[in-house]
């Protein structure tokens, strides 16, 4: 059974908007802790529904092997090698925000004590934080959301181009042609 039809949605809802509140943080200029924890969820939110998300779109690609024209293969993988890419690099910023919003070396250190890791892992923590609070808090951020969302609105045209063929809408005929193999 292909659920990945079903579970793709949730990444792209999630990831889309974050990117919006992110890039709208270029305007609406409040230092909100609220704003930044929950644009902070929704990209590790979708980053974590990402993975099954991937593994079952995996197993759809091998369900189709051999079954697929060369044409439809040429665009699975387009697909498939976009949608990597879009996930390493909402991964990437959910790792900054979750670095971001878990600041608290003390407590990362205490917890870790416990075997022995306690002083080193604070000091690679707290270097970690101190890049993520520069990355999260600087103008990278916006860049890479923008970033994120057109890779996303490529990777996403590219499986609607799959599953509903390379004529579906003007923007997935466009996509194809640009990014779809011959």
């Amino acid at each position: 059974m292909n659920l990945h039809p079903l579970l793709v949605h949730f990444p792209i809802a999630l990831w889309t908007t974050y990117a919006f509140l992110e890039v709208a943080t270029l305007w609406w200029r409040r230092d909100d802790s609220r704003l930044q924890w929950l644009k902070g969820v929704l990209v590790i939110a979708g980053s974590v529904l990402a993975v099954p998300t991937i593994l079952f779109g995996v197993y759809a690609e091998e369900l189709l092997e051999g079954r697929a024209g060369e044409r439809l293969a040429s665009l699975i993988e387009a697909h498939e090698e976009m949608a990597i890419a879009t996930f390493v690099l909402f991964a990437l910023v959910a790792l900054a925000y979750a670095f971001f919003l878990t600041h608290n070396s003390q407590r990362v250190a205490l917890f870790l004590s416990r075997w022995g890791w306690g002083v080193y892992v604070q000091r690679v923590y707290d270097w970690k934080v101190f890049l993520a609070q520069r990355i999260v808090t600087g103008w990278w951020i916006k860049l890479l959301a923008a970033v994120g969302l057109l890779s996303l609105v490529v990777a996403g045209a590219l499986g609607a181009a799959v599953a509903h063929g390379p004529d579906a809408d003007a923007v997935v005929r466009l996509v194809v042609d640009l990014f779809g193999r011959q």
